[in-house]
C-alpha cells in the first residue's frame, strides 16, 4: 500500500511538472505573440488592446465559475488598485523594451523581477539571505551587466526600460502578497487587467498616440496571444499548484526565456547574439540558485515571488 502511494504521489508530482512546463511554453509566446503585434502598433495601443483581451478572457471564466466581485471590491479595493497601477507601470515599460529588443534578450530580462524582490525583501523587511541566495543574486546581477553591454548603444534604452518594469513589478508583487490572501487569482487578474486598459486608453488617446492599423493578421495575433499568454498560462499554473509545490512551479516559470529562444527565431527569424544569450543563461542560474536558496528568516520573499510571478500577463508581469 506504501508503495502504490509513493508511486502515486510521484505521478502527481510528474504531472504538476508537466502542467507547469507548458505553462512556462505557452507564457513565453507572450513576447513572440507581442513583438510580431506591436510591428502594425504603438506599445500603449497594444497594451490597452492585449489587457482588454486578457480581461474578457478572466471575465468569461469569472462568469462560467460564478466568481463574484463585489465582496473583494468592496473590502480590498485599495490593495487591488495598486496592484493594477504598479503593473500598468511595469507593462508599459516592459512592452516598449520589447518593441526595441530582441524577444530573448526581453524575456532574460524580465525574470529579473525576482531578483529585484529578493532585494526589496532584504531591503524593506529585512530579510537575512542565506550564502546561496547570495550566490544567485551575484550571478544574476552578473549576466544583467553582461546583457547589457552585449546589446548595442541604441538598444540601452529598451535594456533601461525591461529593469524598470522588472523593478515596478516587483512592487506589485509585494502588494500581491498581502491580496493573494484576500482574493482569488480570477479577481485579482480581472481587475489588475482593467486597471492597466482604464488607464492606459485616455493616456494613448491624449498624447495622440492611439492608432488601431486595420491588420488582420497583427489583430489576430494579438488576440491570440492574449488568450494563450496572461490567460490560458495563468490557469496552467495554477492548476499545477495542486500537484507540485510553489518553490517547483516557480523553478519551472524561471525557464520561459529557453522557449523564446525556440521560438523567436522560428517565427519571427531573431536571434539574439551569443554574448545576449551566454549573459542570459548566467541570469537564469542565478535565478535557479535563487529559487532553490533556504531562506533565512520568516518572510521568505524570493519564494514567494516565483509564486507571484506565476501570474503571467507579459514583460513586468507576465
Amino acid at each position: 500500500m506504501q508503495a502504490e502511494t509513493e508511486a502515486a504521489q510521484q505521478a502527481r508530482r510528474r504531472r504538476g511538472l508537466l502542467i507547469a512546463v507548458v505553462g512556462s511554453a505557452s507564457v513565453a509566446t507572450s513576447f513572440v505573440t507581442a513583438k510580431y503585434a506591436m510591428q502594425a502598433l504603438d506599445p500603449l495601443t497594444f497594451v490597452f488592446l492585449w489587457f482588454t483581451c486578457a480581461w474578457s478572457c478572466a471575465s468569461l471564466f469569472m462568469l462560467a465559475r460564478r466568481v463574484g466581485l463585489v465582496q473583494p471590491l468592496r473590502g480590498y479595493w485599495k490593495p487591488l488598485l495598486g496592484i493594477g497601477l504598479l503593473h500598468c507601470a511595469s507593462v508599459v515599460s516592459g512592452f516598449t523594451g520589447l518593441k526595441m529588443l530582441d524577444p530573448t534578450v526581453t524575456s532574460f530580462l524580465s525574470r529579473s523581477e525576482v531578483l529585484f524582490a529578493a532585494l526589496l525583501g532584504l531591503i524593506v523587511l529585512r530579510e537575512r539571505p542565506g550564502r546561496d541566495a547570495w550566490l544567485g543574486m551575484g550571478l544574476a546581477v552578473a549576466g544583467i551587466v553582461i546583457l547589457s553591454y552585449a546589446t548595442g548603444a541604441g538598444e540601452r534604452l529598451g535594456v533601461v526600460l525591461c529593469l524598470v518594469s522588472a523593478v515596478t513589478a516587483a512592487l506589485g508583487y509585494m502588494v500581491g502578497k498581502y491580496v493573494a490572501g484576500l482574493s482569488s487569482p480570477a479577481v485579482t487578474v480581472w481587475c489588475r487587467s482593467a486597471v492597466i486598459a482604464a488607464t492606459v486608453l485616455p493616456v494613448a488617446m491624449v498624447t495622440g498616440s492611439f492608432h488601431v492599423v486595420p491588420s488582420w493578421s497583427h489583430l489576430v495575433v494579438l488576440a491570440a496571444g492574449a488568450a494563450v499568454g496572461p490567460f490560458g498560462a495563468q490557469l496552467l499554473f495554477f492548476h499545477s499548484l495542486r500537484y507540485i509545490s510553489l518553490s517547483e512551479v516557480g523553478v519551472v516559470r524561471t525557464t520561459s526565456p529557453l522557449f523564446v529562444a525556440i521560438y523567436a527565431p522560428l517565427f519571427l527569424g531573431m536571434f539574439p547574439t551569443l554574448r545576449q544569450f551566454v549573459g542570459g543563461a548566467i541570469v537564469i542560474l542565478g535565478l535557479l540558485v535563487l529559487a532553490w536558496a533556504r531562506p533565512v528568516g520568516e518572510q521568505a520573499l524570493a519564494r514567494s515571488v516565483a509564486l507571484m510571478s506565476t501570474d503571467p500577463t507579459g514583460p513586468g508581469g507576465e
